[in-house]
């Protein structure tokens, strides 16, 4: 490159000519004479010659993540990721073919205890599951087709002996449905947490203070046990006794009596308690701090978790709901895992399989989940309209 002013030859990195002392500013070279011109001229002013223009390239991604826009999209796309993968971990959803899912277990008596105090909405016999939704009964095989409606008024409270099944309607009038002849026979009215153990109906009558009735399924004779408000009960057969709640204080507190109404007494009231289930040694409660552990025999009280609620025995292990779905609780090693992620309202037991109802995309789910963790929803829709079945069970 040489000097416009004196032609002296220069190199690319000078700021001023060495001979004239002219000063460069971004010069380049002419393509004819090598003569120092203007970087934008398109025409030496020298000899004259014509100029290449040469375009610049520019980067298209130049700057691309300094722009405010880029880094929002990007966020947002972080966000909604992060959304999906707990939406996902909280929604774990295997819904099973027709056949995906097999009926197994007996339906033990602390089971049926324990389900009325949540409503009784399952029951199972050899043949069938039937089960309580919107207020309808219907009844599925244990592979869970063939679904068929029983009843069309049904609340719950459900209980099975022999071909008659026991259950409350809409009301809470309690009934005797024979499922081979279709009759029915009104029991008692105005009644809660009914429960039967040989041949005798115990439950909570509404009209009298909600105070523990005994009725005689045979002789229809009934006894008044208790006078005082009394809810979820449950009956200890190997101990002969019943145990319930009892609001003292506005607080409800754990109560035993026998079966006969005699020798009352409380066994925990320090905490509010909501629900309770037993295996053969110890009873299991949901109270306002937590869920403790009491002893049948001295009532001696252990705590076994800080938080949860709607308690079950499960397979010799406790089942209880809190924040994140249904946790299993292992009674000999206290290890404790996740059975189901979701939000639950209710739990019942029946054999190896738990019915639950599950809170999802603002709706309620009836599902059934088995011991593998194999989930099941129990729809209302395609139901036969009749119950034709006169089968020996």
């Amino acid at each position: 490159m040489k000097c416009s002013n004196c032609q002296c030859e220069l190199k690319e990195d000078m700021v001023f000519c060495p001979n004239c002392g002219q000063k460069i500013q971004k010069y380049k070279s002419c393509i004819h004479c090598g003569v120092a011109i203007a970087k934008d001229a398109t025409i030496c002013p020298l000899c004259k010659t014509k100029q290449e223009v040469v375009s610049k390239q520019v980067d298209p991604y130049a700057g691309y993540w300094k722009k405010p826009k880029v880094w929002i999209v990007s966020l947002l796309c972080i966000f909604l990721a992060l959304g999906l993968v707990t939406y996902m971990q909280s929604h774990p959803l295997r819904v099973s073919n027709q056949t995906g899912i097999t009926l197994k277990g007996n339906y033990s008596r602390e089971s049926y205890y324990c389900n009325n105090q949540y409503g009784g909405h399952v029951a199972k016999d050899k043949n069938y599951l039937y089960y309580v939704m919107n207020q309808s009964l219907y009844r599925l095989d244990h592979h869970l087709e063939n679904k068929e409606l029983v009843l069309d008024d049904c609340e719950g409270y459900l209980t099975l002996v022999d071909q008659e099944l026991y259950y409350c309607d809409q009301d809470y009038n309690y009934y005797c449905y024979n499922l081979k002849t279709k009759e029915k026979k009104l029991i008692q009215e105005k009644i809660y947490y009914p429960v039967i153990y040989q041949d005798k109906l115990y439950y909570q009558k509404d009209q009298d203070n909600e105070s523990i009735y005994c009725y005689d399924l045979k002789s229809e004779e009934d006894h008044k046990l208790n006078n005082e408000v009394s809810y979820d009960l449950m009956i200890d057969e190997k101990n002969q006794k019943l145990y319930y709640l009892s609001p003292v204080d506005k607080k409800n507190t754990l109560k035993v009596m026998d079966l006969d109404g005699q020798n009352s007494q409380t066994i925990y009231d320090q905490e509010e308690c909501e629900t309770l289930t037993m295996n053969q040694n110890q009873l299991f409660v949901a109270t306002g701090d937590g869920i403790i552990q009491i002893s049948k025999k001295d009532h001696q009280v252990k705590q076994l978790v800080k938080t949860g609620s709607l308690v079950q025995i499960y397979q010799d292990d406790l089942l209880f709901v809190n924040n994140q779905g249904i946790q299993r609780l292992s009674l000999d090693s206290h290890k404790q895992t996740t059975f189901y992620k979701g939000m639950v309202t209710s739990l019942e037991v029946i054999g190896q399989d738990i019915i639950i109802d599950s809170y999802q995309d603002n709706k309620t789910m009836t599902l059934l989940v088995d011991e593998k963790g194999t989930i099941k929803e129990l729809k209302q829709s395609q139901a036969v309209n009749k119950f034709d079945d006169a089968r020996d069970f």
